[in-house]
């Protein structure tokens, strides 16, 4: 999989959280994101099992790290359909993903 096509998925994924931020919908999120924390849920299942694999492995690169423990990506849903941490956490970690990927040369 291609650094580009990497980007493209993130870039669509951010798009729906930022949607789901901006409607304040946890129905939104969670439909969108019931299985691994993802929006735009049916292009990301739609990648075969190593494709997946791979943007997991670049997402895991830019986790936060505060007071030394690693924020999760994948934090529990607390029914709250305004918990700032639901949408503000995931939309920063993908802002970090695809900048620095952004930023990196072509392999």
């Amino acid at each position: 999989m291609e650094k580009q096509q990497i980007v493209k998925v993130l870039k669509s994924m951010l798009v729906d959280w930022r949607d789901s931020e901006r409607t304040k919908s946890i129905n939104t999120a969670e439909a969108n994101s019931t299985q691994y924390g993802f929006c735009h849920w049916l292009e990301f299942s739609s990648l075969t099992t190593l494709e997946q694999k791979i943007i997991l492995n670049e997402l895991q690169k830019d986790l936060e790290v505060k007071k030394f423990f690693i924020v999760t990506w994948y934090p529990t849903f607390d029914g709250n359909p305004s918990n700032p941490k639901v949408f503000t956490n995931r939309i920063s970690h993908l802002n970090r993903t695809i900048s620095r990927l952004e930023k990196e040369p072509l392999q």
